[in-house]
């Protein structure tokens, strides 16, 4: 019996020790305590055995004592992290949906982003700004982004190429169409308003939003012409009756020029020895224009330096060359103010 007592006293002393999950292992006074449990128990048993009544020779036992601290190798565990297949190297960068700037953003990634290569679009160079690479993030992302933006340890020729997604439909941009104007719409214009006897010119009209237009009394449409050749001047007028029902005039008149029109001028009457100015001239309904003795255009200008007081001479033929017309115009050297102004 007591045999069996010092039995169960070391299973017990046994499974206690199996129990400790301690890592770094009992206390110096635990390990004196349990030691001694244990040689007390080995004691009893050896002692039991002698007793026995096998009539055998006594059993020797000799104390063990158990390693009760696991040696620092017991739980020595690796500690080298994997290395990255590529790197992030610029601030921000996006990772994306797809292989290009059309596909939405998934994720932004800051500089230095440890990432694992899973594959690419296609066999560009590392640094070509055709290379988007599929990578997975530390975080569970997965998308692609630029390659020449990541610095790469893996071989890229080791690297699949994989099928790209589609990039997404651009939505139409809604552009705002303004509502047709109501509001009345009303031109009418000549090619020249000044003509010479037996000369044309050809009236335009173009009228919108009204209910009737006449021209000269006489019913028309919204957008026509009319060559007119008229003896001597005359106004034309055209009526438009709008769609409340009241009336509007618009007009133009065509000038018959039976004297020329002319306008002789200088942009400054007065200067200063060694300064220059402009003589311009504009003429209508001549037959012939000359300045200072010279045939020239009806409407020019000439640029003039006098070094003294001068007076420039613009002479004009009757459209019918019956008569002349003589125009004069006197610039004037540091004098004093004559002309002009």
């Amino acid at each position: 019996m007591r045999r069996n007592s010092g039995m169960m006293l070391l299973v017990l002393i046994t499974a206690l020790l199996a129990g400790c999950n301690i890592p770094r292992g009992p206390s110096p006074e635990q390990q004196q305590t349990l030691q001694a449990a244990t040689s007390e128990a080995l004691t009893q048993i050896a002692l039991t055995s002698a007793a026995s009544p096998g009539g055998g020779p006594p059993a020797i036992i000799t104390s063990t004592p158990f390693p009760l601290s696991p040696t620092p190798t017991q739980f020595a565990a690796a500690t080298t992290a994997p290395l990255s297949d590529a790197v992030v190297a610029t601030d921000n960068l996006r990772l994306r949906q797809g292989p290009s700037t059309a596909f939405p953003v998934i994720l932004s990634m800051p500089n230095g982003t440890p990432l694992t290569v899973t594959g690419k679009n296609g066999n560009y160079p590392q640094d070509s700004q055709q290379l988007w690479l599929r990578v997975t993030t530390g975080g569970g992302g997965q998308g692609w982004t630029a390659g020449w933006l990541l610095t790469i340890s893996v071989n890229l020729a080791n690297v699949p190429v994989v099928a790209t997604p589609v990039p997404p439909t651009p939505r139409p941009t809604s552009t705002f169409t303004p509502a047709p104007s109501t509001e009345p719409f009303i031109q009418f214009w000549a090619d020249s308003v000044q003509i010479l006897p037996g000369q044309c010119t050809t009236l335009h009209w173009n009228v919108e939003n009204i209910q009737a237009v006449f021209l000269d009394g006489q019913p028309t449409v919204g957008q026509g012409e009319m060559e007119v050749c008229p003896a001597q001047t005359f106004t034309s007028i055209l009526t438009v009756q709008l769609r409340d029902g009241s009336t509007t005039y618009a007009s133009v008149t065509v000038y018959v020029l039976t004297e020329p029109q002319v306008s002789f001028r200088a942009d400054r009457y007065q200067i200063a020895p060694g300064q220059c100015t402009y003589v311009r001239w504009d003429v209508e309904g001549a037959q012939a224009v000359f300045f200072q003795g010279q045939g020239v255009v009806g409407h020019s200008n000439a640029l003039v330096c006098p070094g003294v007081d001068t007076t420039y001479h613009l002479q004009v033929t009757h459209f019918d060359g019956s008569r002349t017309y003589d125009y004069y115009q006197t610039i004037y050297v540091n004098t004093g103010y004559y002309g002009q102004p």
